[in-house]
This record gives C-alpha cells, sequence and structure tokens, in this order.
C-alpha cells in the first residue's frame, strides 16, 4: 500500500499487520508530507484486533526475530524484500 508525495518513509507493522490504527497512523504521514509505504507482511488487512486473531498471528511470525536480523545485517526472506523495498524508495 502506497500514498502521499514527497519523502519515502516504510511503516513495518507489528503483530497483527494493517488494521485501522496503523491505517490512520499511515494517513497522518503521507498528510505530513510522505510517500508512506505500508508492506502487507501478515495478517488480514483491516481486520479488527482481538486478542485471538493477535495469538493467531504470532503463531505464524516471529517479528521480533525479523527486527533483529534487520538489526544485525542478516538476511531472511523478509529482510531482503525490505532491504530491496528501502533501495527502489531510495532511488526514487
Amino acid at each position: 500500500y502506497r500514498r502521499g508525495q514527497g519523502p519515502g518513509v516504510i511503516i513495518i507493522t507489528e503483530v497483527p499487520g494493517i488494521h485501522d490504527a496503523v491505517i490512520a497512523f499511515a494517513n497522518t504521514v503521507a498528510e505530513a508530507g510522505f510517500t508512506v509505504i505500508l508492506p502487507d507482511l501478515f495478517g488480514e488487512t483491516g481486520r479488527a484486533v482481538s486478542g485471538g486473531y493477535v495469538a493467531k498471528t504470532m503463531l505464524k511470525l516471529c517479528v521480533s526475530k525479523e527486527f533483529k536480523l534487520l538489526a544485525a545485517h542478516e538476511s531472511s526472506p523478509i529482510t531482503e524484500w525490505l532491504r530491496a523495498l528501502a533501495r527502489a524508495i531510495h532511488a526514487e
């Protein structure tokens, strides 16, 4: 998902993914003059947040592992994809 004009900002969600509060935040950033990129990495976009939904999503993905890999400059399919996205946005 992409919106806005200006310098690029990639918003990486935590569990459970893209929900109404994340969309509202992304809209605020876009309205402040940025191009917002909101990758759909997991979960069901727009689904209401509930305890069961969060738990189900967490069982499928370890978000903290991916953030640790990013910080350590290590690889996984998700970190490689995010780095490629960042390079593309930077080039724009």
